[in-house]
């Protein structure tokens, strides 16, 4: 029967040594062996060093966090063999260079891995030539190895033969005591105090000292950190307690930021500067109020100082400025708040930027009761509202109103804040809340609030107050086309005649986009810039150039105007009409043969002729029937001159029309005067029927406005919305743009009738119209002089 060392030597000679699998079946194997292994240990004399190390090293590899009871085992079981590890030299005599043994492998895998402690206590008797120093490619020797795995054993030995406790690891740019506080090795930190390790020395990298490292690091190190101090003061060698590392942080503020109570207390005891300032000029209180939750070491941190009989510096600042109440009314952490202000913090307290503790939570964009909480904290304390930041030139009303914070800013006028405070721009807080993004109803409401409480409190508000651009409130509503804002402005007194128009304008439209009523976009945007104008120029203002051009290019950048170039019935004569006709009528009898025919229900190719639905779909026709359009007044005064001058012309025209469509009838029952026009109901297919002059005789573009925002489209489809949409659109800035054009007639031409104007501008689209003005608008004069009528 074969010996042990027989069998052994069987496993030896099958290892494919290329192969680590082939490594660590030979471990397996002598493991199942060893387990009932009888009489001593074998030699393995019938192994070469170089064999030995690399069946260590795949021993010290195995396992993803433990070591397996195999490795465990074989090392264990090469220790007790009496195998001590001999450096053999180079194949040429000469000492040998970096050499990686398993103690430098595993000290490189202690992150990752778990080994017990006889298992390295193993390693180090196998490689226990403490004379000769083992080093790595890296420089990692086994001393400094032996400081990371724990061995204590070994860390005396070393030092006992003379080596150096300051001497500084080449890869890891620490020495070993730093080694030992960071892989939290308590005996081998006491044997390197014990044998004169500097307890103040600095990494060469982050310049940190042990205590950094104690204090740095995740893990419970109080046992650590205790021993530490114990021994520095039996050996009474002085510990640097405030010491900054590369990022600015003493060891304080590094077991703050780790939330290790035990450690912080035992800081403090032992000498810490609780105001010492940190990275970005942080103190330790300012590290324990950045949170958005209640730090549980806050109030400790303050009793325990009081305790001592340190002084904490409630109002310190950092870098930026900013003290630990800045930062916890940033963070909405009351808690932090609460104990800050209690503690003796000042509420009036600015920043940098001269923001005080009002400012910032006017800042918060969120209206709760955060103001109220901060107010009944400092009962007795003086709270300044006024206070104007540096950045901007802003109070915290400024900021209040311009996030839209309504009981912030309502708060603040009732302690005192000035509504008419300018910021760095002359803008006052109506400027703001006119400038907002928020949906119209929203300013409308904020305004309202802001009127009623500053007339509570006595404030006569300077309604006209304009920035170093000359930009009123008015101006700014004007700009974001917020139509009841602008009435409310104009009914608390502001005044139109000094408007200085806005050089865009953006559409609330754009703001406040529903997608169901996105097909009327078109017309509630053109009448609603009209509606203002309109409103505008019955409050005082007068139109230049520089309005009429602003209008000009919001109708063009919005796709206002009707660009279809199809020809539309109301310029079709005879055989023309007769033509087109018959077109539209062949088209629907391929239509019919198609899909069955139906005329209540078309099919429309692309986009629908306007025209040709109310002349032919007679589902159409009833729809629109139905729908009622409310007349309130003429547009304007300009309006009924021209209408006044042309009335008869006008009546001759539409006479033929209706003859010619069969409809006179119709027409001629809806002829009345103009005072009975006013509030008359009338139909959608009315309007769409009617001639451009005839509606502008009977509706404002407040008539349109109020149409296109109602649900009278419901029973519509998408095309006939469309095509709807279009006339109206059209026929409703056809006055404009007449006035326009006739600016543009008098400019270049001596030609002064009306009549004559009006068959010039027959033909021609709005955008024409449009396109004759804009072409001119470098001439001289800065007003639009509107021709008198003819009487």
């Amino acid at each position: 029967m074969p010996s042990n060392s027989q069998r052994l030597k069987r496993l030896r000679n099958g290892i494919i040594w290329e192969k680590k699998d082939s490594l660590e079946n030979f471990v397996l194997e002598v493991y199942k062996k060893i387990k009932n292994w009888r009489g001593n240990p074998p030699s393995l004399e019938f192994f070469w060093s170089k064999d030995i190390d690399q069946l260590l090293l795949a021993c010290v590899e195995q396992g993803d966090a433990e070591e397996t009871a195999a490795a465990r085992e074989f090392i264990l079981f090469v220790a007790a063999t009496g195998y001590r590890h001999v450096l053999e030299p180079e194949d040429d005599g000469s000492p040998r260079g970096p050499y990686t043994t398993a103690i430098h492998r595993a000290a490189r895998l202690i992150g990752t891995r778990r080994y017990s402690t006889e298992t390295i206590q193993a390693l180090f008797r196998i490689y226990g030539n403490f004379d000769y120093i083992y080093e790595d490619e890296s420089g990692l020797d086994h001393f400094h190895a032996a400081c990371i795995l724990g061995c204590d054993f070994a860390v005396t030995e070393y030092l006992r033969l003379g080596r150096d406790p300051d001497f500084l690891c080449q890869e890891e740019a620490k020495a070993p005591i730093h080694l030992a506080a960071q892989y939290n090795q308590v005996l081998v930190l006491e044997s390197l105090l014990y044998y004169g390790a500097d307890p103040n020395i600095r990494t060469s990298d982050k310049n940190e000292t042990p205590l950094h490292l104690i204090c740095k690091l995740s893990g419970d190190r109080m046992k650590l950190a205790e021993k530490f101090f114990e021994i520095c003061h039996i050996r009474r060698q002085y510990v640097d307690m405030n010491v900054r590392d590369q990022r600015g942080n003493t060891p304080l503020i590094w077991a703050l930021i780790r939330e290790s109570w035990p450690t912080v207390e035992l800081l403090l005891r032992e000498g810490a500067d609780p105001n010492a300032i940190g990275q970005d000029e942080w103190t330790p209180l300012r590290v324990l109020c950045d949170s958005w939750k209640p730090n549980k070491l806050l109030v400790p941190f303050i009793e325990l100082n009081k305790e001592l009989g340190n002084r904490l510096l409630m109002d310190a600042k950092d870098n930026i400025g900013s003290a630990p109440l800045h930062l916890a009314l940033s963070r909405c952490n009351r808690h932090a708040v609460q104990v800050l202000i209690e503690n003796g913090a000042d509420p009036n307290l600015a920043n940098s930027f001269n923001r005080t503790p009002l400012h910032i939570i006017a800042m918060k964009r969120k209206d709760d009761d955060f103001l109220d909480f901060f107010l009944s904290l400092c009962k007795g304390k003086r709270v300044e509202v006024n206070t104007i930041e540096s950045k901007c030139g802003k109070s915290p009303l400024h900021f209040a109103v311009q996030d839209g914070l309504r009981e912030v800013a309502v708060k603040l006028l009732r302690l005192g804040a000035d509504p008419n405070m300018p910021n760095a721009y002359g803008a006052t807080a109506l400027h703001y809340i006119c400038n907002s993004r928020q949906q119209e109803r929203d300013v409308v409401e904020f305004l309202e609030i802001f009127f009623r409480v500053c007339d509570e409190m006595g404030h006569e508000l300077l309604i006209d107050a304009e920035t170093d651009k000359q930009e009123s409130p008015l101006h700014f509503a004007v700009a974001y086309l917020l139509l009841e804002p602008i009435d409310l402005l104009l009914e608390r007194g502001a005044d139109a005649s000094k408007l200085v128009f806005p050089k865009s304008l953006l559409s609330r439209e754009d703001i406040d986009f529903d997608r169901k009523s996105h097909l009327t976009e078109p017309l509630r945007k053109a009448s609603l810039v009209l509606t203002i104008l309109e409103r505008l120029q019955e409050r005082g203002y007068e139109q230049t150039v520089e309005c009429a051009q602003t209008i000009a290019a919001f109708f063009e950048q919005n796709s206002l105007f009707d660009d279809d170039n199809k020809p539309k019935v109301e310029s079709l004569r005879g055989e023309e009409m007769k033509c087109n006709a018959s077109r539209f009528i062949m088209r629907e009898l391929v239509d019919d043969e198609e899909d069955g025919y139906n005329d209540d229900k078309m099919e429309y190719d692309e986009e629908v002729d306007i025209d040709e639905l109310l002349r032919y779909n007679s589902n159409f026709i009833d729809l629109t029937r139905q729908i009622k359009f409310t007349s309130s007044k003429p547009l304007d005064d300009y309006n009924k001159q021209v209408q006044s001058m042309m009335q008869d012309a006008v009546e001759e025209e539409e006479e033929a029309k209706q003859h010619m469509q069969g409809e006179s009838r119709l027409m001629c029952k809806k002829q009345k005067s103009e005072d009975d026009a006013e509030n008359e109901m009338w139909s959608l297919y009315d309007v769409l029927r009617m001639p451009a002059v005839k509606a502008e005789k009977l509706f404002t573009c407040q008539d349109y406005l109020e149409f296109a925002r109602s649900d009278k489209w419901t029973f519509l489809d998408e095309q006939q919305k469309t095509a709807c949409v279009k006339r109206l659109t059209e026929k409703m800035a056809r006055g404009y743009f007449k006035y326009l054009a006739m600016y543009f007639l008098i400019k270049m031409s001596p030609l002064k009738e009306l009549h004559i104007c009006e068959l010039i501008f027959k033909p021609l689209s709005n955008k024409d119209l449009s396109s004759l003005f804009l072409a001119y608008t470098k001439l001289p004069e800065p007003k639009i002089d509107y021709p008198e009528s003819e009487t």
